[in-house]
C-alpha cells in the first residue's frame, strides 16, 4: 500500500496517467506535444471503458454464481 501511494504521488506530480506516459517517463523521455495531447483526450474514454468493463464482469460473475446455486439446489 506505501508504494501504491508513492506512485500515484508520482503519477499526479509528473501529470502521467495511461501505459504510454508511464514507460517513456521511465525511459526517461517526455512525449512530444501532439503525443501529450492524443494521450489527456484517451483518459476519459480508459474510465468509461474501465467502468462498463467492471460492470460487465459483475454481471458475468453474478450470472455464473446463481446457475451454480440452481444446480446445486
Amino acid at each position: 500500500m506505501h508504494f501504491a501511494v508513492k506512485i500515484e504521488k508520482h503519477k499526479k506530480k509528473y501529470d502521467i496517467q495511461t501505459f504510454k506516459e508511464i514507460v517513456a517517463f521511465t525511459d526517461g523521455k517526455s512525449l512530444d506535444e501532439i503525443e501529450k495531447a492524443r494521450e489527456e483526450g484517451k483518459r476519459p474514454y480508459q474510465k468509461a471503458f474501465l467502468s462498463a468493463g467492471s460492470a460487465a464482469l459483475v454481471v458475468i460473475i453474478a450470472l455464473i454464481m446463481v446457475t451454480v446455486m440452481r444446480l446445486f439446489s
